[in-house]
C-alpha cells in the first residue's frame, strides 16, 4: 500500500499509492513549494509531500510550477528508510532572450527544431545554453546558426537570406551506349547518363569510347529544365604505315601525288586503301607502283632506280603535272601536258642540303674507368657527309687523366659505319683508336719512333682501341663507347659540333 502524506495548513495528510513487499519512504521539498509532483508518470500531489511505501529502487520525480522551469531527477529509495529530496526551481524570467531578424523578413524560425514564428522575432525565457536556430524562406538558401544564450542577456541574430542558385538537369545518351561522359574534363559516368541540380550555365561535355572518335559539345543548362545531348559515335578510321627505301638513297617519295619525304622514308596515318607510290631522283629513271594498305602494320617497299646516264627516256601516255622540287619546297608550274610524258628527272632539283663533304668541328669528351676519370677537348675533321655509308674522322685532342694527373695529347682516327640512315640524322657504329703522341709523364713519344729512329708500334703506348655507338647530323655527332689498352678500360661519351 503506497501512502502519501500532504501537508495541509501545516498538518501532514497521507495518500495511498499501492503496496510492495520491499518499500521505503520519500520526502520531497521544493523551493518554492506548491509544485505539482509526478512520480514515475503518476501525479501524487504538491510539494512538500511524503510518499510512503514506495518500492525499493530508482524512481523518476518531476516537479512543475507555473513561471518556473520544470525540474526532473531520479531518486533511489532504500528499504525501510525515508529519503529526503530538496529541489530548487528556477524562474523562467531569469533566463536569456534571443532576437532574430532577417532580410527579407517573414522567414520561418525554428529553435532546436521547434517552430517559433516568423522574423522579426524575440524569444524570451530561454534557459542559458546553446541553441540551433534555423531560418528558412522560399526562394532563398536556408540559414543555420548555433547561438549561446546567457542568463539575463539578449542575443541578436541578423541574417541576410541568399537567393537559391538556379539549377537544371543534364541528360546524355550515345549510340552505341557505354561511352564515358566527362563534364568540363571530369569523368562522371557512362551513357545513358543523367545529372540533376547542375547550376545554370554552359558546360563542355565529352563522350569517349574505345574504337570510336571522341565527341565534344558545349551544352547550356537552363533553370528548371533538362538539357539533352544525344550523339552517334563514329568508328575510328583504321590506318596503316608505309616505309619506302631506295637504291640509291635520298630519292623523293610521292604518295598519291603528295610529297612524303626522301628515302628512307616513313609515311604514317594512311587510311586503308590503295595508293600510288612514285620514287624519283635526279640522274635516275623514276619508278611508280600501286600498293594496298589494309593492315595497321608497316608496309615495306623497296625501289632499285636505274641510272639515266644514257639519256634513256621512260614514257607513259597519261596526264601529269610537272613539278620542280627543292630542299625546302616545291613549285607547281600548273602546266598539264597530255600525251607522252618524260619521267627523266635529270633536270629536276631534288637535292637536300646534307652539308659539306669535309667539315671541321670542336670535340669534348668525358670518360670513366674503375681507377678514375678522363676529360678531353680538341678539334675534329669529318671526311664524308653524315648520311654516307662510311665516314672517316681525324682529329687532335688534349686529354686529362685522373687520378694520375697525367696530360696526354692524342690523334683520334675513327671510321664510322652508318647502319641506319634517315633524312636528317644517321645512327652509326664507330671503330677507331686514339694515338698518344705525347704525355706529361712519359715525355714526347715522337710519333712511335724507337731509340734508333725506326717506326715501332710498341712506342704508341698508351694508345687505345675503341668501339662506339652514336648518332650524327649535319652539324653534330654524339657517341657512347668503350676504349681499351693494356692498362685501361674506359667508358667514354663524346660530342662534336661541326661548323
Amino acid at each position: 500500500m503506497l501512502l502519501v502524506f500532504v501537508w495541509v495548513n501545516g498538518v501532514a495528510q497521507s495518500a495511498s499509492m499501492g503496496s510492495s513487499y520491499m518499500t521505503g519512504n520519500l520526502m520531497l521539498v521544493s523551493v518554492p513549494s506548491g509544485a505539482r509532483t509526478i512520480i514515475d508518470g503518476e501525479e501524487v500531489g504538491v510539494t512538500p509531500c511524503l510518499i510512503s511505501e514506495l518500492s525499493v529502487g530508482s524512481h523518476t520525480v518531476s516537479l512543475f510550477k507555473d513561471g518556473y522551469f520544470p525540474q526532473i531527477c531520479d531518486v533511489v529509495v532504500e528499504e525501510g528508510k525515508t529519503v529526503e529530496k530538496k529541489l530548487t526551481l528556477r524562474e523562467k524570467k531569469s533566463g536569456g532572450s534571443l532576437s532574430i531578424s532577417s532580410y527579407p523578413s517573414h522567414a520561418e524560425v525554428k529553435i532546436d527544431g521547434e517552430k517559433c514564428g516568423l522574423t522579426p522575432l524575440v524569444k524570451e525565457g530561454l534557459y542559458p545554453g546553446r541553441y540551433r536556430v534555423e531560418i528558412t524562406l522560399n526562394g532563398c538558401n536556408p540559414e543555420v546558426h548555433d547561438v549561446v544564450v546567457m542568463e539575463g542577456e539578449t542575443v541578436a541574430l541578423n541574417v541576410a537570406m541568399g537567393e537559391k542558385a538556379q539549377t537544371g538537369s543534364l541528360s546524355v545518351s550515345s549510340y552505341p551506349s557505354g561511352g564515358t561522359v566527362r563534364i568540363n574534363g571530369l569523368a562522371v559516368g557512362l551513357t545513358p547518363f543523367t545529372r540533376e541540380s547542375l547550376e545554370v550555365g554552359t558546360y563542355s561535355i565529352e563522350v569517349t569510347k574505345d574504337g570510336y572518335n571522341d565527341v565534344v559539345k558545349d551544352v547550356v543548362v537552363t533553370a528548371g529544365e533538362t538539357s539533352k545531348m544525344n550523339v552517334t559515335l563514329k568508328e575510328k578510321q583504321r590506318t596503316g604505315s608505309l616505309y619506302v627505301t631506295s637504291t640509291p638513297t635520298d630519292a623523293w617519295v610521292m604518295v598519291n601525288g603528295e610529297i612524303a619525304g626522301q628515302t628512307p622514308c616513313t609515311k604514317e596515318g594512311l587510311p586503308f586503301g590503295t595508293y600510288k607510290v612514285e620514287v624519283v631522283k635526279a640522274g635516275y629513271l623514276g619508278e611508280e607502283r600501286n600498293v594496298a594498305i589494309y593492315s595497321e602494320s608497316v608496309k615495306n617497299m623497296s625501289f632499285a632506280l636505274q641510272s639515266n646516264s644514257g639519256n634513256t627516256v621512260q614514257s607513259s601516255s597519261y596526264t601529269t603535272t610537272q613539278r620542280n622540287y627543292s630542299s625546302s619546297s616545291y613549285n607547281s608550274s600548273n602546266s598539264n601536258t597530255s600525251g607522252t610524258v618524260s619521267k627523266n628527272t635529270k633536270s629536276s632539283s631534288l637535292s637536300y642540303d646534307k652539308g659539306k663533304f669535309v667539315t671541321f668541328g670542336l670535340n669534348a669528351s668525358a670518360g670513366y674507368d674503375y681507377d678514375g676519370y678522363t676529360f678531353g677537348l680538341g678539334g675534329m675533321m669529318r671526311i664524308g657527309r653524315f648520311d654516307n655509308r662510311l665516314n672517316l674522322l681525324l682529329g687532335a685532342k688534349y686529354q686529362y687523366v685522373s687520378p694520375y694527373l697525367e696530360h696526354q695529347f692524342l690523334v683520334p682516327v675513327i671510321i664510322n659505319w652508318n647502319w641506319i640512315r634517315f633524312k636528317k640524322v644517321s645512327w652509326y657504329i664507330g671503330v677507331g683508336c686514339d694515338v698518344c703522341i705525347a704525355s706529361s709523364e712519359e715525355g714526347l713519344i715522337s710519333l712511335g719512333l724507337d731509340e734508333d729512329g725506326a717506326l715501332s708500334i710498341d712506342e704508341l703506348y698508351p694508345s687505345t682501341l675503341g668501339l662506339s655507338l652514336g648518332i650524327a647530323g649535319k652539324h653534330f655527332d654524339w657517341n657512347v663507347g668503350v676504349k681499351v689498352n693494356e692498362d685501361f678500360r674506359i667508358l667514354e661519351t663524346g660530342f662534336t659540333y661541326y661548323f
